[in-house]
C-alpha cells in the first residue's frame, strides 16, 4: 500500500489536499472504489461510502471504535480515499500522506480522524441531472472545514424551487455527486484553519450567498481574479446531509426562542422577499404591493415583510384554501385568479389608482397582466420565472408611465441579517406546509414540483 498526497485548487481558490490509497495491485488502473495512479478524481463531488458486502458500519470493531454511523471510515481530509479488506476485518488508512494507523481489529485513535461525524455521513444525493427519482439517500464521506470554514452539524434544511432547478440541470457545472439544499441551521462542530471567534457548538443558521461583492461590483483590480456570485447548495455541497461545511463569515448565531427549523425554513425565502421589497422595490409606508404566486416560500414572507414596513398589500393566488391561508398572512387584498381571467381579476381588485410595487415570480403567464397593475411611477420586481423566463412587454407603457423593471435574487450579508432579524423577534415567522426526513427528500422534490405546497418544506435532520 502506498499513499500518495493531492493538493487541487478549486475554481474558488481554495487548496484541497486530498489523500490517494493505491494497492500494489491497483496502482495502473483505476479499480472500484479504489482509484489507480492513472485514474481520474470527481471534480469537488462528494464520496459515495460503499464497502463490498456491506451497506453500513455493521460489526466491523474498527466502526464500532471509530464512531462511524454508516459505512466505509474516511480520514479528516475530504475527498480521501480508502482501500478496504473487509474479509480479513483489516482496515488501513493514510492522512495527508502519512500513516494514520493500519492494524488488524480495532486500531488506535490517532488524532486524524473524524471524533464526531464519524466517517460517513448520510446525505441525499444526486449524481446525474433529471426528474425526483435521481435523488437517492447514501452515505458519503463526512466534508472536512478547510481554511476559513466551519463544520456544522446539520438539525434542519428546507427545499426552495432553485433545488428543483439544479436538479434538473443549469447551464453550468455543479460538484458531482451533488447534495442540494441551500438552507440550513444546526450546531457549530469544528473549525478549520484561521478561524477565530466561534465557539463550538453554537446554533447557527447560515446565510446561502457567496461572494456577493461581486453582485456590488466590487473588484481586487487587475491580475487578481474575482470570485463569482454563488449560492450554497447550488454551486457548493449543501445542506440535505447531517454534516456540511460553511464559510465561518456565513454564520449567524440563533438566539436560545428560535428552533433550527424556524431558522432554516426563513434563510432563503426571507433574504430575497426583504431585498426585492425593501433593497430593490424601495417600499416605503403607504404604498400598495401586489405580491404574485402569494403561497411560494419567498411571497409568504413577502407578504409578512410588507405589512412590517405599513404597506398596503394585494396578494394573488389559486384556491379557496390558498386565499385563506394568505389572508391569514395579514394581505388586505387576495385575489384567486381560478375565479376568471387573472388580468381582469387584478386590474378590478387594484382599480385605476393601481399598485406602486409589484414582487412577481410568476414570470411568463403574467407579466404584461402585472405590469398594468403599476402605477405610474410603479416598480416591477422580477426574482423568478415559474411559467417560463421569455415574455413580452410593451414598452409604451413603460416610458409613458416611467416604470421600472428591476431584477434581483438572494441577498447581501446585511440584508440577510435584517431579513432574519424580523424573524427572530417573531414579527415574521415561516410557513412550514410540511416537514419531512432526510430519507424522503426525494418525495420533497415530487411535492414542490407537483404545485399545491402552501410555504416551505422543512427537512428535518438530525
Amino acid at each position: 500500500m502506498v499513499s500518495r498526497p493531492i493538493v487541487r485548487t478549486t475554481a474558488s481558490g481554495l487548496r484541497i489536499w486530498e489523500s490517494m490509497v493505491v494497492s500494489a495491485r491497483n496502482r495502473r488502473s483505476s479499480g472500484s472504489g479504489v482509484i489507480g495512479s492513472r485514474g481520474k478524481l470527481p471534480a469537488m463531488g462528494v464520496r459515495v461510502c460503499r464497502r463490498k458486502g456491506s451497506t453500513g458500519c455493521g460489526g466491523t470493531p474498527y466502526n464500532r471504535a471509530r464512531g462511524c454511523s454508516r459505512g466505509l471510515v474516511a480520514s479528516r481530509l475530504w475527498g480521501s480515499v480508502r482501500s478496504a479488506r473487509p474479509n480479513e476485518g483489516r482496515w488501513c488508512g493514510f492522512s495527508g500522506g502519512s500513516p494514520a494507523g493500519c492494524s488488524r481489529g480495532r486500531p488506535e485513535p490517532t488524532g486524524l480522524e473524524l471524533q464526531t461525524a464519524g466517517g460517513c455521513v448520510k446525505a441525499a444525493v444526486f449524481s446525474e441531472h433529471g426528474g425526483p427519482e435521481v435523488i437517492r439517500t447514501e452515505e458519503v464521506e463526512a466534508p472536512e472545514a478547510g481554511p476559513g470554514e466551519v463544520r456544522i452539524r446539520v438539525r434542519a434544511s428546507s427545499l426552495n424551487h432553485l433545488d428543483l432547478w439544479v436538479r434538473r440541470g443549469l447551464p453550468f457545472e455543479i460538484p458531482m455527486p451533488h447534495i442540494g439544499g441551500s438552507d440550513l441551521a444546526g450546531e457549530v462542530e469544528s473549525v478549520g484553519p484561521g478561524v477565530h471567534g466561534v465557539e463550538l457548538g453554537t446554533r447557527v443558521v447560515v446565510d446561502p450567498t457567496l461572494d456577493w461583492n461581486w453582485i456590488e461590483g466590487v473588484r481586487r483590480g487587475a491580475g487578481l481574479r474575482d470570485p463569482e456570485f454563488r449560492v450554497i447548495g447550488e454551486h457548493t455541497q449543501g445542506g440535505f446531509a447531517e454534516y456540511a461545511v460553511v464559510p465561518a463569515d456565513n454564520l449567524l448565531a440563533l438566539p436560545d426562542e428560535v428552533d433550527c427549523a424556524t431558522a432554516a425554513a426563513a434563510g432563503l425565502v426571507g433574504v430575497t422577499a426583504w431585498r426585492a421589497l425593501m433593497s430593490r422595490g424601495g417600499l416605503r409606508a403607504g404604498e400598495r404591493v401586489l405580491v404574485t404566486g402569494a403561497s411560494g416560500g419567498v411571497s409568504t414572507m413577502a407578504i409578512q415583510y410588507a405589512k412590517v414596513a405599513g404597506a398596503t398589500v394585494f396578494a394573488l393566488t389559486s384556491g379557496e384554501s390558498s386565499v385563506a391561508r394568505v389572508r391569514e398572512l395579514g394581505a388586505d387584498v387576495v385575489i384567486d385568479r381560478l375565479e376568471g381571467d387573472p388580468a381582469k381579476l387584478l386590474r378590478d381588485a387594484v382599480g385605476r389608482r393601481g399598485v406602486d410595487l409589484v414582487v412577481d415570480s410568476v414570470g411568463e403567464a403574467l407579466w404584461g397582466a402585472v405590469l398594468r397593475t403599476l402605477a405610474p411611477g410603479g416598480r416591477l420586481v422580477c426574482y423568478g420565472a415559474t411559467t417560463g423566463p421569455k415574455v413580452t412587454t410593451d414598452l409604451r407603457h413603460v416610458f409613458w408611465k416611467q416604470l421600472s423593471i428591476l431584477g434581483t435574487t438572494m441577498g447581501s450579508p446585511s440584508e440577510f441579517r435584517e431579513a432574519m432579524g424580523l424573524v427572530f423577534s417573531g414579527r415574521v415567522r415561516p410557513v412550514v406546509d410540511e416537514t419531512i426526513g432526510l430519507d424522503d427528500v426525494r418525495q420533497g422534490h415530487e411535492r414542490l414540483e407537483a404545485g399545491g405546497v402552501f410555504g416551505k418544506i422543512a427537512v428535518e435532520v438530525g
